[in-house]
């Protein structure tokens, strides 16, 4: 997460966007195969990413606010 922390605003916003891409990729991926994407150890992992990129932009954009 602390390589996160180094990227640029507009840096975080495109790979939020990204992770969201892949994810709905996974998910139909999945539901293809007929597999339950609860039990999907990549999918959780993009899901905590996702989380970690929009806690950090959120924080970013908090600071940016105060000033």
């Amino acid at each position: 997460m602390s390589d996160l922390k180094e990227l640029s605003i507009a840096d975080l916003k495109a790979a939020g966007e990204y992770v969201e891409k892949l994810k709905s990729e996974r998910i139909d991926d999945l539901k293809s195969q007929g597999i339950d994407r609860k039990t999907d150890k990549p999918l959780e992992e993009l899901d905590k990413l996702e989380f970690d990129i929009h806690t950090i932009l959120f924080s970013r954009l908090m600071k940016l606010k105060k000033t």
